[in-house]
């Protein structure tokens, strides 16, 4: 009944990670993923939308830990709000950070989760925002952080995305002070970007493009990527 999905499992050092991914077009059902708790919060959004990216995400977050080695069924994992509004598992020691987004095909929701001494992050985005919203980001920008690429709504989407995930880590979001959020952008080969965070320096955000979406990964600055990651990014969005 739990299919794995797309699945990419690695090792850092001591500390083991997972990313798992889970899309529209697998019909899923709720009530084979969703705890108690997590049905009540489920039910409770108007939205279609908003209740499929729930769902999603819950599945993507659930198949990372079953692939590390929990042990029973996705509904006794309860991952629930926290505090601050970030995913908590409830009982159980792993962080895991989630992203959906969405195209006019598909959704996609991911997960990350490791151990808790190792902070990652992770944000997905389809490169197919409405113009309007791409000319709003961009004079948010300041003029340092305007980076031109052959692609200009992946440059301007990308430093967003490279944000969103620096806050997640620090728990606050992107309501923060922007100097606190201030990149700084390393183009380290095709189709692959690095940036580095001039009020952060732990951190680093490394981004790839495929096919239309963006996903940017974060993790601490002394820490490689996990060799295979694109590829399996890859794999999910084609």
């Amino acid at each position: 009944m739990f299919k794995a999905g797309p699945i990419f499992q690695s090792k850092s050092g001591p500390h083991s990670l997972c990313l798992a991914a889970a899309t529209s077009g697998e019909n899923l059902r709720p009530k084979d993923w969703l705890t108690r708790e997590e049905l009540t919060l489920y039910e409770s959004f108007a939205s279609p939308r908003r209740r499929e990216h729930f769902l999603l995400g819950r599945v993507s977050a659930k198949r990372t830990l079953m692939a590390l080695g929990g042990r029973g069924s996705p509904k006794r994992m309860a991952l629930l709000p926290g505090h601050l509004g970030q995913p908590v598992w409830q009982g159980l020691g792993w962080r895991t950070s989630l992203t959906h987004s969405g195209s006019a095909e598909t959704s996609i929701a991911m997960a990350v989760s490791s151990s808790a001494a190792l902070p990652l992050t992770l944000d997905l985005e389809a490169l197919t925002p409405e113009r309007s919203r791409v000319s709003l980001l961009r004079r948010r920008l300041p003029a340092a952080e305007r980076f031109s690429t052959p692609n200009p709504t992946a440059a301007v989407v990308g430093v967003w995305s490279a944000k969103e995930c620096l806050g997640k880590v620090l728990g606050t979001g992107i309501g923060i002070a922007p100097a606190v959020l201030a990149v700084q952008r390393v183009q380290s080969g095709p189709r692959q970007n690095v940036y580095h965070f001039k009020s952060v320096p732990q951190f680093h955000v490394t981004q790839w493009e495929r096919d239309g979406w963006l996903l940017s990964f974060l993790c601490p600055r002394d820490i490689s990527v996990p060799r295979g990651l694109p590829s399996w990014f890859q794999s999910v969005v084609r």
